[in-house]
Protein backbone atom coordinates (compact mmCIF):
# COMPACT_ATOMS: atom_id res chain seq x y z
CA UNK A 1 0.00 0.00 0.00
CA UNK A 2 1.11 3.40 -0.75
CA UNK A 3 -0.08 6.64 0.76
CA UNK A 4 -1.99 9.04 -1.44
CA UNK A 5 -2.73 6.44 -4.03
CA UNK A 6 -5.95 4.45 -4.01
CA UNK A 7 -5.71 0.85 -4.97
CA UNK A 8 -8.77 -1.08 -5.86
CA UNK A 9 -9.15 -4.77 -5.41
CA UNK A 10 -10.08 -6.26 -8.70
CA UNK A 11 -11.22 -9.89 -8.48
CA UNK A 12 -9.92 -12.28 -11.08
CA UNK A 13 -12.38 -13.06 -13.77
CA UNK A 14 -13.53 -16.65 -13.92
CA UNK A 15 -13.57 -18.37 -17.24
CA UNK A 16 -17.02 -19.51 -18.31
CA UNK A 17 -17.61 -23.20 -17.76
CA UNK A 18 -20.06 -23.56 -20.57
CA UNK A 19 -19.98 -26.88 -22.32
CA UNK A 20 -20.68 -27.11 -26.01
CA UNK A 21 -24.17 -28.53 -26.38
CA UNK A 22 -25.96 -29.24 -29.57
CA UNK A 23 -29.52 -28.04 -29.92
CA UNK A 24 -31.89 -30.46 -31.57
CA UNK A 25 -33.53 -29.54 -34.86
CA UNK A 26 -37.00 -29.98 -33.39
CA UNK A 27 -36.42 -27.43 -30.67
CA UNK A 28 -34.93 -24.99 -33.17
CA UNK A 29 -37.97 -25.30 -35.42
CA UNK A 30 -40.51 -25.01 -32.62
CA UNK A 31 -38.67 -22.00 -31.22
CA UNK A 32 -38.66 -20.27 -34.60
CA UNK A 33 -42.34 -21.01 -35.16
CA UNK A 34 -43.23 -19.71 -31.71
CA UNK A 35 -41.11 -16.58 -32.13
CA UNK A 36 -42.81 -15.64 -35.38
CA UNK A 37 -46.30 -16.48 -34.15
CA UNK A 38 -47.09 -19.07 -36.81
CA UNK A 39 -47.00 -22.19 -34.65
CA UNK A 40 -50.79 -22.56 -34.64
CA UNK A 41 -51.10 -22.16 -38.42
CA UNK A 42 -48.36 -24.67 -39.16
CA UNK A 43 -49.85 -27.19 -36.74
CA UNK A 44 -53.25 -26.73 -38.36
CA UNK A 45 -51.83 -27.31 -41.84
CA UNK A 46 -49.99 -30.45 -40.71
CA UNK A 47 -53.13 -31.87 -39.08
CA UNK A 48 -55.19 -31.25 -42.22
CA UNK A 49 -52.56 -32.91 -44.43
CA UNK A 50 -52.36 -35.94 -42.13
CA UNK A 51 -56.16 -36.22 -42.06
CA UNK A 52 -56.20 -36.17 -45.88
CA UNK A 53 -53.71 -39.04 -45.89
CA UNK A 54 -55.86 -41.03 -43.45
CA UNK A 55 -59.12 -40.76 -45.42
CA UNK A 56 -58.39 -43.53 -47.98
CA UNK A 57 -57.36 -45.88 -45.17
CA UNK A 58 -60.45 -45.28 -43.05
CA UNK A 59 -63.27 -44.97 -45.56
CA UNK A 60 -64.66 -47.11 -48.37
CA UNK A 61 -63.85 -46.19 -51.96
CA UNK A 62 -67.36 -44.97 -52.73
CA UNK A 63 -67.32 -42.47 -49.82
CA UNK A 64 -63.93 -40.85 -50.51
CA UNK A 65 -65.13 -38.61 -53.41
CA UNK A 66 -67.88 -37.27 -51.13
CA UNK A 67 -65.67 -36.08 -48.25
CA UNK A 68 -63.05 -33.36 -48.03
CA UNK A 69 -60.99 -32.26 -45.03
CA UNK A 70 -61.44 -28.52 -44.61
CA UNK A 71 -59.68 -27.22 -41.53
CA UNK A 72 -58.50 -27.68 -37.98
CA UNK A 73 -59.82 -24.77 -35.92
CA UNK A 74 -60.26 -24.42 -32.14
CA UNK A 75 -59.44 -28.08 -31.44
CA UNK A 76 -61.98 -29.31 -34.00
CA UNK A 77 -61.38 -30.98 -37.35
CA UNK A 78 -63.95 -29.92 -39.96
CA UNK A 79 -64.77 -32.32 -42.77
CA UNK A 80 -67.04 -31.26 -45.65
CA UNK A 81 -69.52 -33.84 -46.89
CA UNK A 82 -71.46 -33.85 -50.14
CA UNK A 83 -74.37 -35.99 -48.94
CA UNK A 84 -75.88 -37.41 -45.77
CA UNK A 85 -74.39 -40.83 -46.48
CA UNK A 86 -70.90 -39.32 -46.29
CA UNK A 87 -71.85 -37.50 -43.08
CA UNK A 88 -72.97 -40.78 -41.52
CA UNK A 89 -69.71 -42.43 -42.57
CA UNK A 90 -67.68 -39.62 -40.97
CA UNK A 91 -69.78 -39.76 -37.79
CA UNK A 92 -69.25 -43.52 -37.52
CA UNK A 93 -65.46 -43.20 -37.95
CA UNK A 94 -65.07 -40.08 -35.79
CA UNK A 95 -63.24 -41.79 -32.91
CA UNK A 96 -60.91 -43.64 -35.28
CA UNK A 97 -59.96 -40.35 -36.98
CA UNK A 98 -59.30 -38.73 -33.61
CA UNK A 99 -57.19 -41.67 -32.40
CA UNK A 100 -55.11 -41.74 -35.58
CA UNK A 101 -54.42 -38.00 -35.44
CA UNK A 102 -53.52 -38.03 -31.76
CA UNK A 103 -51.21 -40.97 -32.46
CA UNK A 104 -49.52 -38.97 -35.24
CA UNK A 105 -49.37 -35.75 -33.15
CA UNK A 106 -49.09 -36.64 -29.44
CA UNK A 107 -49.32 -33.02 -28.25
CA UNK A 108 -52.44 -32.36 -30.34
CA UNK A 109 -55.54 -31.16 -28.52
CA UNK A 110 -58.32 -32.61 -30.67
CA UNK A 111 -61.74 -32.26 -29.10
CA UNK A 112 -64.06 -33.26 -31.93
CA UNK A 113 -64.42 -34.15 -35.60
CA UNK A 114 -67.32 -32.25 -37.18
CA UNK A 115 -68.84 -33.33 -40.48
CA UNK A 116 -70.35 -30.35 -42.30
CA UNK A 117 -72.94 -30.58 -45.07
CA UNK A 118 -71.30 -28.53 -47.84
CA UNK A 119 -72.32 -29.81 -51.31
CA UNK A 120 -71.28 -26.50 -52.91
CA UNK A 121 -67.61 -27.42 -52.34
CA UNK A 122 -67.85 -30.40 -54.68
CA UNK A 123 -67.81 -29.17 -58.26
CA UNK A 124 -66.41 -30.49 -61.50
CA UNK A 125 -63.87 -28.65 -63.65
CA UNK A 126 -66.67 -26.57 -65.28
CA UNK A 127 -68.10 -25.35 -61.98
CA UNK A 128 -71.17 -27.58 -62.04
CA UNK A 129 -72.26 -28.65 -58.58
CA UNK A 130 -73.01 -32.33 -58.14
CA UNK A 131 -75.31 -33.15 -55.27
Amino acid sequence: MSFGRVEYYKPKRKKPTRKAQFTGMGSLMSGALHRHGIERQVTSALVVEKAKELMPMLFADYVIPDIRVLSYVKEELHIACRCSEAMDAVMSKRMEIMDALVLAFPALALRDVKPLYRPQLFTDEHGIIFS
